[in-house]
């Protein structure tokens, strides 16, 4: 099987890749900054042709949101803008991200649907404010009655309930007009992340922006018309695995989660 194609991207270097080329999504800065269009910044850069990158890029998630702060210089210092983490590997990238641009951090649940025979396998997920996402083609393929549907619904918003009373989500009037910096770990599929863009979305940022250390190229594409900007450190075509970008990806667990927070809520 071949190996992840990397699309570095400008503005990022690592060793081995210390010229910045490629194509970064644009989207507007942070209110008050001046903007720069989604167009004109998609427009500037010819997307090259893939080349053959060994991971990791990162050591952990601290060391991707601090890559992530760099990038992000606009946001710093930036009123009423808030970084978005998304429980539970989510939380530790924004957190440090979240430092490194001194703004407030608050968590923001969302679950994945699993396959019933692998869980792991995402095929649908849920988010506050009744967001319910599905693979349809794993749908198909499946065969999930209504019946089963509800049921997977239901035992993982128990677990969506749960996340939002232990780690404190902010209450959706709490995010209206604000800036919002939306931060996970990767996205390989995007089922969670569109399905936490869509909540957030209903609570009327100002500007919802994604900010993830890698992502698939495909997914970021499709994910393009959900957000105001999207930054990705690397893009990577036919993303298979998000934790081999990084030398440590272990679980998180939830006092982790809660430290990381109590250090960084504003």
């Amino acid at each position: 099987m071949a190996a992840d194609q990397w699309i570095p991207q400008p503005g990022f270097s690592e060793p081995g890749f210390s010229e910045p080329v490629g194509r970064e999504l644009g989207g507007r800065e942070p209110v008050g900054r001046d903007p720069v269009s989604r167009e004109a910044t998609a427009g500037d850069h010819a997307l090259p042709s893939a080349r053959e990158r060994r991971p990791p890029l990162w050591q952990n998630r601290r060391e991707a949101g601090l890559a992530l702060a760099e990038r992000l210089q606009a946001w710093r210092d930036q009123p009423g803008a808030l970084v978005i983490g998304l429980p539970r590997g989510g939380v530790a990238v924004a957190a440090a991200l979240a430092g490194g641009l001194h703004l407030p951090l608050a968590p923001w649940a969302v679950r994945k649907l699993g396959h019933p025979a692998d869980p792991e396998v995402a095929i649908g997920a849920i988010a506050p404010g009744g967001v319910v996402l599905w693979d349809q083609a794993s749908l198909r393929q499946l065969g999930l009655s209504p019946q089963q549907q509800a049921r997977l619904v239901a035992d993982q918003r128990r677990e969506l309930e749960r996340r939002q009373r232990l780690f404190g989500d902010p209450e959706p009037v709490a995010l209206r007009d604000r800036p919002l910096l939306v931060v996970d770990d990767g996205v390989a599929t995007g089922l969670t992340v569109r399905a936490a863009l869509a909540s957030l979305r209903q609570c009327q940022p100002r500007q919802l922006v994604l900010a993830v250390p890698v992502i698939d190229e495909t997914v970021a594409q499709q994910l393009e018309p959900a957000v105001d900007g999207l930054v990705a450190l690397a893009r990577v075509r036919g993303l298979r695995s998000v934790g081999a970008w990084y030398g440590h990806f272990g679980q998180l667990e939830d006092a982790r989660v809660l430290a990381l927070l109590a250090d960084h809520r504003g």
